[in-house]
């Protein structure tokens, strides 16, 4: 099949933007896409919406390219902007790496690092706002966000990779884009840990994908037509229903927007047995697990999640971690 998905560097290759002193977890490549995807959906008077901020990397990258086009837009930055361990350890690497660490510098585990994200974005205060909740709360935090008719430009996702609350998010955000116009960029997306998130996307006729990152795992996502909110694919316990023939019609769909060697990194090509284990359709998964190229390790962790011995991913991050 041929590859239907762009690359960003084939789109901008020799892009560059000035640096930035923001702790973030996203790539150059990756940053240069949240740029350009900012700047081409630009529309004045729009509102854009950033779910999964951190300590706004991202975010200051979506408010330069909105910049370069104008000064008339809102962007609303969602996050539980609660700090986590693992928040620490990863500021503290980054802040050895000559990275501005002091804002979060002295907070601990479960306390609110929202302020400390506004003093990164203090540059663009007067065009954004924020919002706290999980993922799965955000049609109850943002319903006044939300009213009718109101239009959302460009749609930037970093969050839980769950198939419940992405249904959730498209079932409540989703009748609020625009088709043909509305951009969505799923960060995570060409990763076997985000399976679900994938094979959600994939199963959704109205998305198509356009641009994939060589160095990253963002896609982006084209909405071709208007999204439902009585869509089945979007309704609760939707991936119990998820047939083998879905699986496998999602997977084909892989295939045809990204190359081979993609589908391959970050350990990708686990997804479609991972999906089939999670659906209960073992023979199928036994057979496709015979089908890909594996390290002894990853073949060892898949057949224990085969057998139900494993139920996360803590081993296969350690894996990935490990050959990094």
């Amino acid at each position: 099949m041929s590859q239907v998905c762009l690359s960003v560097d084939e789109v901008f290759a020799n892009f560059s933007l000035p640096p930035i002193s923001n702790p973030g977890m996203i790539s150059g490549e990756e940053e240069r896409l949240y740029y350009y995807l900012a700047r081409e959906c630009y529309r004045p008077g729009s509102l854009y919406l950033e779910i999964g901020t951190w300590l706004g990397r991202s975010t200051v990258r979506i408010c330069e390219g909105l910049s370069s086009r104008g000064d008339d837009w809102r962007l609303i930055c969602y996050d539980k902007f609660e700090w986590l361990d693992f928040y620490a350890k990863r500021a503290a690497d980054q802040g050895a790496n000559g990275r501005w660490i002091e804002p979060v510098a002295k907070l601990r585990p479960g306390e609110s690092f929202e302020q400390a994200f506004l003093q990164y974005l203090s540059a663009y205060r007067d065009h954004i706002s924020t919002r706290r909740g999980s993922l799965g709360d955000i049609g109850a935090v943002m319903h006044h966000d939300l009213q009718p008719g109101t239009a959302i430009r460009g749609l930037f996702v970093d969050a839980s990779k769950g198939w419940p609350e992405n249904a959730s998010l498209l079932r409540v955000v989703g009748p609020h884009l625009a088709p043909g116009e509305t951009s969505i960029l799923f960060q995570d997306f060409l990763y076997c840990q985000s399976y679900k998130l994938m094979f959600l996307l994939l199963g959704c006729d109205f998305l198509e994908p356009y641009l994939f990152t060589k160095s990253g795992t963002s896609v982006v996502m084209k909405l071709k037509a208007e999204i439902h909110g009585s869509e089945p694919i979007l309704q609760d316990g939707s991936i119990k229903t998820f047939t083998v023939d879905q699986i496998y019609r999602a997977w084909e769909r892989a295939k045809t927007y990204f190359p081979e060697w993609k589908l391959v990194d970050n350990a990708t090509n686990l997804a479609l047995p991972l999906m089939l284990i999670e659906r209960g359709f073992h023979a199928e998964a036994t057979e496709e697990l015979g089908k890909v190229h594996l390290t002894g390790e990853m073949r060892a962790f898949a057949n224990a999640k085969l057998t139900g011995k494993v139920v996360n991913f803590k081993p296969l991050r350690a894996i990935l971690g490990a050959r990094a």
